[in-house]
């Protein structure tokens, strides 16, 4: 029988901002609120989360730090939890080497086996469809389960009314818009000129409907200076701190998140919904798609898999404001409910717990069965084949079918560069 797990080290490329840190930081906390010895090893760049972790009483280590190794070394973890995103090879090895004694476990991002998959004794996948993508990629490489990343629901609520209006004003915008918004990466794969063609067109219709991106990418940026409606886009480069990014998300009536990659998870997703913001997202079978459990249709928004559903669902919450009140209080609990950074801790813990259980393989269709939009014959039949997922951006309506060639022609540019970088 083994020994209950009392001491956890988490371990993450960087203390930064960024999803990945955030997500650490969540965990460690979220053990630390258990009663659990909690640490945190940063193994690269040390950052402004330092503070914070250490405020929380969280002893903070850098792998790179000889003495902090060797304190490490002397309290020896039971349970070492890797964020393994830009985590290298030679860094793993030197914390396997360094704590024999404990189990490995890994959070993995993006679903690609990390080189280190065999020697662990579990890999954390984000959602269900990761999972699936995951299991395809690594087959029987180690043992999987499902555990989303935390969040710090306290963190995040909706603002009150006057900063609602307050972070209106500041902005140019009216109490009576109607404020479509999205915050984002600035990287162009985490948008989608989706997303201004959609408003190019509702705006038609609405004379009062406005645009809010905040940090968006160049190509958002080249989309909106092409818009007959670019003086009703708001464009914010970037909001610091929590405070200031509630009282935004609250300021917003409906978040618009379309990305061209999908979500591994979207922690813009979860903190718009407990700023009781409801959320419209497009489903990418195509790529990540966690996005589709993280806002669940119905209840903090809608999920939608083709362009008419867009377009639907947001002409629907635009009409009715008591329906983005009901959505918004819902998608507030669902969070709560579901990614509770103590919670999730719980469920990491007692997903490392011998003995392992093998998740049953998910089934994409079955997955997209939670989405509204009817899916084509052709769509549902790839879905089915699970392979050929790459032509759902054309026949879920997502991209036109008229941009196929150019993406063809870039794709085999690429690989012609790449062929010629190789053979000097």
């Amino acid at each position: 029988m083994t020994d209950p797990i009392q001491r956890i080290l988490t371990v993450v490329y960087s203390l930064e901002k960024g999803g990945t840190q955030r997500a650490a930081q969540n965990f460690a906390e979220g053990y630390q609120a258990n009663g659990l010895d909690s640490r945190v090893l940063y193994t690269r760049e040390d950052g402004l989360r330092r503070g914070e972790l250490e405020a929380a009483g969280l002893p903070v280590y850098c792998l790179l730090d000889s003495a902090d190794r060797i304190s490490l070394l002397q309290w020896q973890p039971q349970l070492v939890h890797l964020h393994s995103h830009l985590l290298t090879l030679a860094e793993f090895e030197l914390i396997e080497r360094s704590f024999p004694a404990a189990r490995m476990v890994e959070t993995n991002v993006f679903s690609i086996p990390s080189p280190w998959a065999g020697r662990l004794q579990l890999s954390l996948q984000l959602a269900q469809w990761c999972l699936w993508r995951y299991m395809r990629r690594a087959g029987a490489a180690c043992p999987v389960s499902v555990v989303p990343y935390p969040v710090k629901i306290a963190a995040f609520t909706r603002s009150a009314e006057h900063a609602r209006r307050d972070f209106r004003a500041t902005q140019g915008l009216q109490p009576d818009d109607i404020l479509l918004g999205r915050i984002g990466q600035s990287f162009d794969g985490k948008w989608s000129p989706l997303l201004i063609d959609t408003f190019n067109r509702l705006r038609r219709q609405h004379p009062r409907l406005r645009l809010l991106v905040v940090n968006p990418p160049p190509a958002i940026l080249r989309g909106i200076a092409r818009s007959r409606w670019r003086e009703d886009i708001v464009v914010i480069d970037r909001i610091e701190g929590d405070a200031a990014l509630c009282d935004c998300y609250s300021a917003i009536d409906i978040f618009v998140a379309i990305s061209d990659l999908g979500e591994s998870f979207g922690m813009v997703l979860a903190e718009a919904q407990l700023c009781e913001t409801p959320v419209v997202t497009f489903a990418t079978p195509w790529q990540d798609n966690s996005q589709i459990e993280v806002v669940a249709d119905g209840v903090g928004g809608a999920v939608v898999a083709t362009r008419r559903a867009l377009e639907a669902a947001l002409q629907e919450l635009i009409d009715d404001p008591g329906l983005r009140q009901k959505l918004g209080r819902q998608g507030r609990a669902h969070i709560a409910a579901a990614y509770d950074h103590r919670s999730v801790a719980r469920l990491a813990l007692a997903a490392t717990t011998p003995p392992l259980e093998a998740p049953a393989t998910p089934e994409p269709l079955q997955m997209m069965k939670r989405v509204r939009g009817s899916l084509d014959p052709v769509s549902r039949w790839l879905l089915q084949r699970q392979r050929g997922l790459a032509w759902l951006r054309y026949t879920t309506g997502y991209e036109p079918w008229r941009r196929l060639p150019g993406r063809l022609l870039r794709k085999f540019y690429r690989r012609l560069r790449a062929d010629d970088g190789s053979s000097h």
